[in-house]
């Protein structure tokens, strides 16, 4: 587990002096060898998409996790769109079953 602080400076903050905010993130490592957490910060958007421990070890999509590669996507996803959370939440969910069925995935 490790605790990290850091701050940074969004774009649309730069032009108001004084303005800083600090990210703390605290990531704990799950059951297997790899963390399958993704955290996104983007422009005043912040997520955590926490890559449910896949079920075997199987690696897809460049040696990814099931898990991490449904995290990547969701973040990836919520990164690009334009709209409501939920309408983000719908088009991820999209991409990860058509991921999914591209790539064989149980």
């Amino acid at each position: 587990m490790y605790l990290s602080s850091e701050q940074h400076r969004s774009p649309h903050l730069q032009a108001i002096p004084h303005r800083v905010h600090t990210v703390e993130t605290l990531l704990e490592q799950g059951s297997t060898s790899n963390n399958e957490d993704v955290l996104l910060e983007n422009n005043g958007l912040y997520g955590v998409f926490d890559g449910a421990t896949s079920l075997d070890a199987a690696r897809y999509c460049d040696g990814l996790t099931g898990g991490l590669l449904a995290a990547r996507i969701a973040a990836d996803t919520f990164s690009k769109e334009n709209g409501s959370l939920k309408y983000r939440a719908g088009k991820a969910n999209g991409r990860i079953r058509d991921t999914l069925l591209a790539e064989n995935i149980p």
